[in-house]
């Protein structure tokens, strides 16, 4: 178990290792990294952070109601927590981009608002 461990350790910090050891320090400023792949991985950093906040935030007391708490629809919920578990990562995308895409079902109202959302940092944090 310990040697499954260790393997799966070196398999996640691997990547950002290399990160790192191909974009050092701008030797002029010695502040900040530079490169495509590391603006990737800070953004994807920001959003996991994000994500993680209204998760937790949202998740914790929704649990609680279906762990305590019974009331009519507590099936009709417990499935649509359970949903994206079970649903493609494709699918979901073309699901949010159908919802709140251009030409989606709020997407009309959200353009008319000057929204847009598809293919920013916030479409991300909702997926």
């Amino acid at each position: 178990m310990a040697l499954l461990s260790f393997v799966l350790i070196v398999f996640l910090v691997t990547p950002i290792t290399s990160l790192f050891l191909n974009y050092p320090l701008a030797p002029t400023s010695g502040a900040a990294f530079t490169g495509d792949a590391v603006l990737a991985l800070k953004l994807s950093m920001l959003t996991s952070v994000i994500s993680m906040v209204i998760i937790v935030g949202l998740g914790t007391p929704l649990a609680f109601a279906l762990t305590y708490w019974k009331f009519p629809l507590r099936s009709v919920v417990t499935l649509l927590v359970d949903l994206p578990v079970v649903l493609p990562p494709s699918v979901a995308g073309l699901g949010l981009l159908m919802t709140f895409g251009r030409n989606g079902l709020f997407g009309d109202l959200l353009h008319q608002a000057g929204v847009h959302l598809p293919f920013t940092t916030a479409a991300v944090i909702m997926a």
